[in-house]
């Protein structure tokens, strides 16, 4: 009972910091990215922000409900102004694949080879 109370206290509070989900609205934005300059949008809970850089330029906004990631250099998120930050590492689930099967083929090769 007492736990129950204690969640629907922290939830009521977090709903009181942040009334609605926003992001960082901004065309050929500052390279210096101040947060508490920077314009905002009101988007619904379900849709997703995005931070684009193409050709050096740096864009921030919305999508809506469908966020495509069709180069490297387009970001989706669907966090409260969460289209702010820098991506410094990406991976493709090609990636992810190929490293355990990698390390899988040569451990059986190694193995292999010590039986001959």
């Amino acid at each position: 009972m007492i736990r129950l109370i204690l969640i629907k206290c922290v939830k009521a509070s977090k709903v009181g910091n942040i009334l609605a989900k926003e992001c960082y609205l901004c065309t050929m934005c500052n390279e210096i990215f101040n947060n508490a300059t920077e314009l905002r949008v009101t988007v619904n809970e379900n849709d997703w922000c995005y931070k684009r850089i193409v050709s050096g330029i740096t864009n921030r906004g919305s999508t809506g409900r469908t966020c495509i990631s069709l180069s490297p250099n387009h970001f989706c998120c669907m966090g409260h102004l969460c289209n702010k930050g820098t991506v410094t590492f990406t991976m493709n689930i090609l990636t992810i694949l190929i490293i355990p099967f990698t390390t899988l083929l040569t451990c059986v090769f190694s193995n292999y080879t010590e039986l001959l």
